[in-house]
């Protein structure tokens, strides 16, 4: 892995199990001493609110448009339905532990300073489990979630972190992710990308984007363009849930064209998600040099 981490900009630093190991799986939270990463807010791509078609339009009522003073028209179905999945996106959960410091049955990564991101969950024997034997499917924890709220506590993910360790009952407040993918040519350069993980995380984070490739995608595709605080899950179909994030910056390394799948939390941007940020002891490379051969 040297040979490939010489040439890259990230942080690479350790989770560590913050409940005490249980059957060598993931029964326990995972937490790393991550002393810092760049947490930056996540944004909607803006594809959730379709216009109305022309034809869409024209089917409105008649009614709509007779009276002098032209009244609101009923909204387009598309957007109606964009709107409806936006609010579905963002859902409360609770859970109860049976004894302090249980094991919740999860798996989740703090790297970007702001979120947690659910990396793994144990489906039998935990609190996780019995709050998903009972939810409806579209309140079930599903990996891939983010957690935006614990409790009280937002936009700190350290803090939010220490709050799910020692609390009996947890109000979460969860968002399912917005997935898109992008096809990029490094043109024999780097990619411009600054990226942040963790050694047992499932992705990596988009800290920083630089000149290069990634930011003339960006401005030849706004509508997919790559942002602060976006998650690459995958990389040419290699699945960081399956093959983890050294195979993914190995992937990156070396390949020309890439195909990256990306993840952030669906819905609209969060508030106060600008400029919060956490310190870092990890070694930190420049970002310009990310992804060149």
């Amino acid at each position: 892995m040297a040979a490939i981490t010489h040439l890259f900009s990230f942080k690479c630093c350790n989770m560590e199990q913050v409940e005490g190991e249980v059957e060598n799986d993931v029964n326990t939270l995972m937490c790393e001493h991550l002393d810092g990463a760049v947490a930056v807010a996540p944004h909607d791509s803006g594809d959730h609110v379709l216009p109305c078609s022309a034809q869409a339009q024209e089917q409105l009522p008649v009614l709509l448009s007779s009276s002098p003073l032209h009244g609101p028209k009923s909204p387009c179905p598309q957007a109606e339905k964009a709107e409806e999945a936006e609010m579905k996106a963002e859902f409360k959960v609770c859970i109860k532990r049976s004894f302090p410091l249980e094991g919740l049955g999860v798996q989740l990564d703090i790297s970007d300073g702001r979120l947690l991101h659910l990396c793994a969950l144990k489906t039998t024997s935990c609190p996780v489990a019995s709050y998903n034997d009972q939810a409806p499917d579209r309140e079930k924890l599903q990996v891939g979630d983010y957690i935006v709220q614990v409790n009280e506590i937002t936009c700190n993910s350290r803090a939010m972190m220490k709050e799910v360790q020692s609390c009996m009952e947890l109000q979460l407040t969860v968002r399912r992710p917005h997935n898109f993918s992008v096809e990029i040519n490094k043109t024999g350069g780097p990619l411009g990308l600054g990226l942040n993980h963790v050694s047992k995380a499932t992705s990596l984070v988009v800290e920083e984007v630089l000149p290069g490739p990634v930011l003339k995608w960006n401005d030849a595709n706004p509508g997919l363009a790559i942002e602060k605080g976006d998650r690459i899950i995958s990389v040419n179909g290699t699945s960081g849930q399956a093959k983890g994030t050294h195979e993914l910056l190995r992937q990156i390394a070396e390949t020309e064209t890439l195909a990256l799948e990306l993840t952030r939390p669906a819905g609209a941007p969060l508030e106060g998600a600008e400029d919060k940020a956490v310190l870092s002891d990890a070694p930190r490379l420049r970002a310009a040099s990310w992804g060149s051969r």
